[in-house]
C-alpha cells in the first residue's frame, strides 16, 4: 500500500513539474505577459491544500485570457479503490492549461474538463471568480479523480 502511494506521488509530481519546466522549486513560475498584456495572480483556499494559486494573462485588448497556470503545494489526500486505501501528498506541483479563452462580459465561465473558473468578473485593479478543481491521481490501477471543491478567488493585477 505504501509503495503504491509513493509511486503515485512521484509520478504525478514528475508529470506536473515536467509539464511546467519546473524541477523541485517551491515557488511558482508565472507566465510572462507580452507588452500591453497583464498578469493576474490569485489565491484560493481548499481543505488539505497548503497553497493554491491560479495565474493567467489578460490580452492587451482585454478580449481573452491565456497561459492559465495552477500551482499547488502541501496537498494531502486519501481514497479507497476496492480494498486498497491510498494516502498521498504532493509537496509542490505546477500545471498549465494551454490555449486562449474568449471572455464574455460581464461574467465569463471557463471549463477545462472537470475544472472550471466561473463568474469571472474584472474590477479596476483585479478580478474575482469561483474556481473548482479536481486533482487526478494517476496510478497503476487507473486515474482517480479527487475533487477539491469550489472556492472564491480574488486576482490581483501584477
Amino acid at each position: 500500500m505504501k509503495k503504491i502511494t509513493l509511486i503515485s506521488c512521484i509520478l504525478f509530481t514528475a508529470m506536473c513539474l515536467a509539464c511546467s519546466g519546473k524541477k523541485g522549486s517551491n515557488e511558482p513560475e508565472y507566465p510572462k505577459p507580452a507588452e500591453g498584456e497583464t498578469l493576474y495572480v490569485g489565491n484560493a483556499t481548499f481543505s488539505n491544500v497548503g497553497k493554491f494559486q491560479l495565474a493567467f494573462i489578460l490580452s492587451a485588448d482585454k478580449s481573452e485570457l491565456h497561459d492559465i497556470t495552477i500551482y499547488i503545494t502541501d496537498f494531502t489526500y486519501s481514497y479507497t479503490q476496492g480494498s486498497v486505501v491510498t494516502n498521498g501528498s504532493v509537496g509542490g506541483a505546477q500545471m498549465s492549461i494551454s490555449g486562449s479563452h474568449q471572455l464574455t462580459p460581464p461574467t465569463t465561465d471557463l471549463h477545462f474538463g472537470e475544472n472550471s473558473i466561473t463568474n469571472l468578473t474584472f474590477t479596476e485593479n483585479g478580478a474575482n471568480a469561483k474556481v473548482s478543481y479536481v486533482y487526478v491521481d494517476r496510478n497503476s490501477n487507473g486515474d482517480v479523480n479527487i475533487p477539491l471543491g469550489t472556492s472564491d478567488i480574488h486576482f490581483e493585477a501584477q
